[in-house]
């Protein structure tokens, strides 16, 4: 006899069983065969399958603690340190210099001045996103009036200059966000709002993208006739879809 919940199942022997009618003993191995399942699903725990801890039952076993090497947290001795290299000083943005003021002999405690110095100074870098890194440039365009006609002329435009008020830094992010990191026009509104204060509609956004991709259509254009002209792809067949159409 099995148990299930400390209620023991009863045994019926073979020659009662072969004297039932068919269609009780299919129910009857129907119903054997369910309360197996249960009994197995009941027996689950975060130990035996994929269920989280959360889901344990009291009864459920304690899962033992997990072995330690005994050795301390951080990198061991003799492990080779692995430090983010410095930059070069011409690619410094800010530079602050530090001096100590006074003696660190407590016997001593003298006043210390940058005349002071010995040997070169230990070189710590921080790096930081700057809250406001939007640059507003204007551009002004005057007119003259010319001296011998009276006509007014006003200054061009100068190459490098956008015709639009958006740089070509802004719109390659905001190109970027949308199609390399799939933020909706929406979100990426929310993004340059909250990083950096820059207030735009998803209409212009929309704009932004379409001049990206008007821009790439030439370079794309190429790479796909080089990419079918080539003997292989070295890609993987790792499908996409674009709309409801599987590529």
């Amino acid at each position: 006899m099995s148990k299930l919940g400390g209620v023991q199942k009863p045994f019926v022997p073979t020659e009662i069983m072969e004297k039932l009618p068919v269609e009780v003993q299919v129910y009857i191995d129907y119903l054997e065969q369910r309360l197996a399942d249960l009994e197995n699903k009941l027996a689950q725990n975060s130990q035996n399958s994929s269920k989280p801890p959360s889901s344990d039952p009291p009864a459920a076993p304690v899962r033992p603690p997990k072995k330690t090497s005994g050795k301390a947290r951080g990198g061991q001795l003799g492990h080779k340190q692995h430090l983010r290299r410095l930059e070069l000083s011409e690619k410094v943005t800010v530079e602050r210099e530090y001096y100590p003021s006074q003696c660190s002999n407590p016997k001593c405690l003298a006043q210390l001045s940058y005349r002071d110095q010995i040997g070169e100074p230990i070189r710590h870098q921080v790096w930081e996103i700057v809250r406001s890194p939007i640059q507003v440039s204007e551009h002004r365009y005057y007119r003259c009036e010319c001296p011998c006609c009276q006509t007014e002329t006003k200054a061009s435009r100068p190459e490098g200059v956008p015709v639009g008020n958006f740089g070509v830094e802004l719109v390659a992010v905001v190109a970027v966000l949308h199609g390399r990191y799939r933020l909706s026009m929406g979100e990426i509104v929310a993004v340059l709002q909250a990083l950096w204060g820059l207030k735009l509609s998803s209409a212009m956004v929309a704009k932004m993208c379409q001049q990206t991709s008007t821009a790439l259509a030439p370079p794309y254009t190429e790479a796909h006739q080089t990419l079918k002209e080539s003997g292989s792809a070295n890609v993987d067949e790792t499908s996409w879809k674009l709309g409801r159409a599987k590529h």
